[in-house]
């Protein structure tokens, strides 16, 4: 089947602001993104099939989409079973140190008790051993 209209598309500077532009086809857009650091802006770019804008969206075939400006605004990327993965152990590793966390008035005393443990047990070790020789000298 033929088409009996080329499709005609133009590119749009696009502005966080909602401000809407249609390039000039002289224009380039590496240049006009390059002047967006002088004025402070973001933007983007978008690449609109003008044939499209003056069909109504009642006439079209496929699910109705939220478009705004041209951009399906409901796209959401799948995870792998990988990345579900991933994102769940953060999860857990994040409400864990946020427990951890209430349950201790300031974030140094975690390393303050690791100290304190180890040179318990270090301190431990060493009178055990001294009472073990003081024991094996009184048998002897």
């Amino acid at each position: 089947m033929r088409m009996l209209s080329s499709p005609k598309y133009a590119l749009y500077e696009v502005h966080v602001s909602g401000e809407e532009r249609r390039l000039d086809n002289d224009e380039k857009a590496l240049v006009v993104q390059l002047n967006w650091n002088k004025d402070d802006r973001e933007g983007r770019f978008v690449l609109k099939n003008e044939n499209d804008a003056l069909l109504p969206k009642a006439q079209s075939n496929g699910p109705e989409k939220q478009e705004k400006e041209g951009v399906i605004q409901n796209f959401k990327r799948t995870l792998s079973k990988k990345e579900k993965k991933e994102k769940k152990k953060r999860e857990k590793e994040a409400v864990r140190q946020a427990s951890d966390k209430d349950d201790r008035p300031f974030q140094g005393d975690d390393m303050k008790e690791r100290c304190y443990q180890q040179l318990r047990k270090r301190t431990m070790g060493l009178i055990w051993k001294v009472l073990q020789e003081s024991k094996q000298l009184m048998t002897t």
